[in-house]
């Protein structure tokens, strides 16, 4: 600490920058945080001002200071922070920005209208066919009260293993994707019975009642496998020259398109610029991801 306050009070000399990099790592994190920005402002000042020592090697140690900058131990930390111990081999984190999955309304006496199931193809018209989900007619004096998000179970509808596909005696659990409210409900996963990607122990049988799981108003705890979630990335059209915009693209070092803009008002003396990029999360396979609801009854 006293190298690195002498060296931000005054204009280092070489020997003086040479034994600052020499403890660079040294002591408790805030020491280190402290020594590691003296440092930085040290080698900026020698850039500029010169050294007694022209044979320092300034990008040597320059290479040294942010190679020990990168996930440095207060980034690191502010990481370790959030962990909590693994459960079920599932490494975890606490977050504040969860949503909270709504109780369900007024869903009793909801059933299946008519036996159905769902079989993937590869191909629906000349559209690749999105075989994660299918619609599900139901009846029912309530149905009016079902909503997107709501989980339910369907009786007699078991989940089988992924791999030797033999009956768990456990319910397989759907998701209401979207018609919520209506007698054609988008579920998922699909009720899959036959073939490499089966996924229920039978159809949803005609009559058969929807168990809703969501029966108390609690936040979402999230889980998936590693693959089952992406986060995918769409190009930006822009166009120059129109309205006064200048526009400008480029990617990130993760292959992130990102577009410029800027645009001048000389009569305010002003300039505004944006950045704009477009992503969306896309869950691969629904059978390996899930939540968690604490407190259902």
């Amino acid at each position: 600490m006293e190298v690195a306050n002498r060296c931000s009070e005054v204009q280092p000399s070489s020997a003086a920058l040479r034994t600052l990099l020499a403890v660079l790592g040294q002591g408790d994190t805030w020491e280190q945080h402290h020594v590691d920005g003296v440092a930085v402002e040290a080698l900026r000042s020698a850039a500029v001002g010169g050294l007694d020592d022209e044979a320092f090697d300034h990008l040597a140690a320059a290479k040294d200071l942010g190679n020990r900058a990168y996930l440095g131990d207060l980034s690191k930390s502010a990481l370790e922070r959030a962990r909590v111990p693994d459960i079920g081999g599932f490494t975890t984190y606490r977050t504040d920005n969860v949503a909270n999955l709504a109780v369900t309304g007024t869903v009793s006496g909801t059933t299946v209208s008519g036996a159905q199931s769902f079989t993937p193809t590869a191909m629906t018209g000349d559209v690749p066919t999105d075989n994660r989900r299918m619609t599900l007619t139901v009846s029912g004096a309530n149905i009016a009260n079902t909503k997107n998000g709501d989980s339910f179970t369907i009786q007699g509808v078991n989940a089988v293993h992924n791999i030797d596909k033999t009956d768990t005696g456990q319910l397989m659990t759907f998701r209401i994707v979207s018609g919520g409210g209506t007698a054609s409900l988008v579920i998922t996963p699909a009720i899959i019975i036959t073939g490499p990607y089966k996924n229920c122990s039978a159809q949803a049988g005609n009559n058969a009642p929807l168990t809703f799981l969501n029966t108390v108003t609690k936040p979402v705890n999230a889980f998936f496998a590693d693959g089952a979630v992406t986060l995918d990335f769409g190009d930006i059209s822009v166009f120059n020259d129109k309205g006064g915009v200048t526009w400008m693209k480029a990617r990130t070092k993760q292959g992130v398109p990102i577009a410029m803009g800027y645009e001048q008002n000389m009569m305010k003396g002003t300039v505004s610029i944006r950045c704009v990029t477009r992503y969306a999360t896309t869950v691969l396979d629904p059978e390996m991801t899930g939540v968690i609801i604490a407190n259902q009854t």
